[in-house]
């Protein structure tokens, strides 16, 4: 039994060291992020969604001067929702950031990334 509160104290340090911190950053700096994992903060300029299902939103400026984009693959996108009506509105997207065509985008695996 003298055991048990130092295997709680173990449990409790290494909960505490496996958490991360979480880095926000604005839509115009994501590209300087490539490769990190981090909420990504902007302006919807536009909603696009293709003939095969999938949408992209762009961030800052209206396609082909956007700044930042998230791509919502088909399968996801009954799950985050109606899009159009985020135009205009702040959203914050957390995942990694990766290049696109030379343009800085997270691509949807969980409709949870997304916040409104």
């Amino acid at each position: 039994m003298r055991f048990f509160p130092t295997i709680l104290s173990i449990i409790a340090l290494c909960s505490t060291s496996l958490a991360t911190d979480e880095i926000t950053i604005e839509a115009k700096d994501a590209a300087q992020h490539v490769g990190e994992t981090v909420v990504v903060t902007g302006t919807i300029a536009d909603v696009h969604q293709f003939k095969g299902g999938s949408i992209v939103l762009d961030f800052g400026a209206k396609y082909p001067n956007e700044v930042f984009e998230v791509y919502i693959p088909k399968n996801l996108v009954d799950t985050t929702g109606e899009m159009q009506s985020s135009v205009g509105k702040e959203m914050e997207v957390e995942g990694t950031v990766t290049l696109y065509k030379g343009k800085p985008e997270i691509k949807l695996e969980d409709a949870g990334q997304l916040r409104r």
